[in-house]
């Protein structure tokens, strides 16, 4: 009848003779599975075969030594198992402006401001930087209210800056015509960054009454924040 408590020494050394060794490395076969090492199951695996063969042991002795033996092959398999590493958390953020901002001079670039934080976990605002706490692709996603408040034709340009530095080939531009005619910047980028990196949103004008408004609270209708933006580590599995 097999027995939930642990053999004593006199019981190991009757299946494995009185091998110090081979009597310790069935003692730690019963301790802490995670206390055990690779080298110890080897050395218990090994003490066991040679001694069984050695005893010829039979009737009871040889279930219990078959009994050890797959206990020994499971806690191998748990000692050189890769360790389990815990699913990375999504990030996120959301952030807005509520702030007309506008252009000192043309043929200049600035940075969009965003001067609300609307939710956020491992994405986070530090002034006109939006930067990231862990590695992963970001799929940004942009609402930029522009505004012309004098006449005549303006072009207004859209583009990313990664850690300061401009991304080539990230620029758009938007033609807006007449006082008081609106149009929204809105699209997508992808960005492969690591954990501190940033992303600047960077525009210019051709025409100082190009500006990025906001737009106050009228019933039915909310406030029109100037820009709003969402970043998300949802790309990919």
């Amino acid at each position: 009848m097999a027995s939930d408590k642990f053999l004593t020494r006199q019981q190991i050394a009757a299946f494995v003779g009185n091998d110090p060794e081979a009597i310790r490395a069935i003692e730690r076969l019963f301790a802490v599975t995670g206390q055990l090492t690779p080298t110890d199951i080897e050395t218990l695996t090994a003490a066991i075969d040679a001694n069984s063969l050695a005893l010829g042991v039979a009737g009871d002795q040889a279930e219990v030594m078959s009994a050890i033996l797959a206990m020994a092959g499971t806690v191998q398999g748990l000692a050189t198992a890769p360790a389990i590493v815990p699913p990375k958390r999504k990030v996120y953020g959301q952030f807005y402006d509520t702030n007309t901002q506008t252009a000192a001079a043309i043929n200049t670039a600035y940075s969009v401001s965003f001067s609300n934080t609307d939710l956020g976990f491992g994405v986070y605002l530090s002034g006109t930087q939006i930067t990231v706490a862990q590695e992963g692709f970001y799929n940004f996603q942009h609402s930029i209210q522009i505004n012309k408040t004098t006449a005549g034709k303006g072009l207004f340009y859209l583009w990313y800056a990664k850690n300061g530095t401009d991304v080539a080939e990230s620029a758009r531009r938007i033609r807006i015509e007449g006082s008081n005619s609106e149009n929204v910047a809105a699209w997508n980028y992808v960005f492969q960054l690591k954990a501190n990196d940033y992303i600047e949103y960077k525009w210019a004008v051709n025409d100082t009454g190009v500006t990025i408004s906001r737009f106050a609270a009228g019933a039915p209708v909310p406030a029109t924040p100037s820009a709003i933006v969402t970043v998300a580590d949802n790309v990919g599995a």
